[in-house]
C-alpha cells in the first residue's frame, strides 16, 4: 500500500511540476505578474521554483531507497502547499491557485472542479504520509524505518 502511494505520488508531483515549468515558458501575461504571495516574484519565477521542487520531490521519491525519508519530504512539502494555500485565503486572493500549472486549462477543466481536485491532492499527499509515518504498519515485510534494501528505482516503487 505504502509503495502505491509513493507511485501515485510521483505520478502527481512529476506531472504538476513539468506543467508548471512547461507554463513558465509560455507568454501568458499574468506570468509577468507579481504573484500575490511571494510579492517580489513574477508568477512566472514562482512556477520555476515550484515545478523544479515539485519534480526534485518526484525524483527523489523515485530514486531513494528510504521509505520514511520519502514520507518526511512528501509531508514536507505538503506543509509548503498549505502554507501557501493559507496565504492565499488570508490575502482574500480572488482567482484561483494555478496549483497545477497550465495542465487545468489544457485538459479545460472547470475552475472549481480544478480547486476540489487540489484540495484532494493535497489532503491525500498530506494525511497518506502522516499514515504511514505515524499510524501505518509496514505489510511488505520490509522495516517502517526505511531502507528495504530495494532499489530506489520506479520499478520498486509498484
Amino acid at each position: 500500500m505504502k509503495k502505491s502511494f509513493l507511485l501515485l505520488s510521483f505520478l502527481i508531483l512529476f506531472t504538476a511540476g513539468v506543467a508548471k515549468l512547461v507554463e513558465s515558458q509560455l507568454n501568458g501575461t499574468y506570468l509577468n505578474d507579481y504573484n500575490p504571495v511571494f510579492d517580489f516574484f513574477t508568477n512566472r519565477m514562482v512556477f520555476i521554483f515550484a515545478g523544479t521542487l515539485e519534480v526534485g520531490v518526484a525524483l527523489f521519491l523515485l530514486n531513494s531507497n528510504d521509505e520514511k525519508a520519502k514520507c518526511w519530504v512528501l509531508l514536507w512539502l505538503s506543509a509548503i502547499l498549505w502554507v501557501y494555500r493559507l496565504a492565499l485565503v488570508i490575502l482574500q486572493y480572488p482567482e484561483p491557485c494555478s496549483c497545477m500549472g497550465g495542465l487545468v486549462s489544457w485538459l479545460k477543466i472547470p475552475t472549481t472542479a480544478a480547486n476540489n481536485m487540489f484540495k484532494g491532492i493535497l489532503i491525500f499527499l498530506s494525511f497518506g504520509s502522516l499514515a504511514f509515518l505515524f499510524l501505518g504498519r509496514d505489510t511488505s515485510g520490509t522495516s517502517s524505518a526505511g531502507n528495504s534494501g530495494e532499489g530506489g528505482h520506479l520499478g520498486k516503487l509498484a
